[in-house]
C-alpha cells in the first residue's frame, strides 16, 4: 500500500454474480477484502482488475490552440485563412 498513495477504481468479479462491482481502493487486496466483507462471501475466487482512469489521457501531450485574445489582428487573419475556423473568419 505504500506504493499507491491515492485510491483508484477496481473492477471486482465475484463468482456467481453476473456484473462486476466497482470499488474505490488503494490496492487490489483492499478491494477484494472490502467486497468479501460487504457481500459476505469468501475471498477465494474473487478476481480484481484495474479500471483505467482519465489520468492516463490527461498525461498525453495536448497541442494547445491559440485563443483569439492572444493574437494580433495579422495573426488572426493568417490563422483564419489557415484553419478555416468560422470564429476566426468573423474577425477579419
Amino acid at each position: 500500500m505504500a506504493l499507491t498513495a491515492c485510491k483508484r477504481k477496481w473492477g471486482v468479479k465475484v463468482p456467481g454474480k453476473p456484473q462486476p462491482y466497482l470499488v474505490w481502493a488503494h490496492s487490489p487486496q483492499e478491494a477484494r477484502e472490502h467486497i468479501a466483507r460487504v457481500i459476505g462471501v469468501p475471498m477465494k475466487g474473487i478476481l480484481v482488475r484495474p479500471i483505467p482512469t482519465r489520468s492516463s489521457a490527461l498525461s498525453k501531450r495536448v497541442e494547445i490552440m491559440p485563443t483569439r485574445a492572444s493574437l494580433t489582428t495579422e495573426e488572426r487573419r493568417h490563422f483564419a485563412a489557415q484553419s478555416g475556423d468560422r470564429a476566426f473568419r468573423l474577425l477579419k
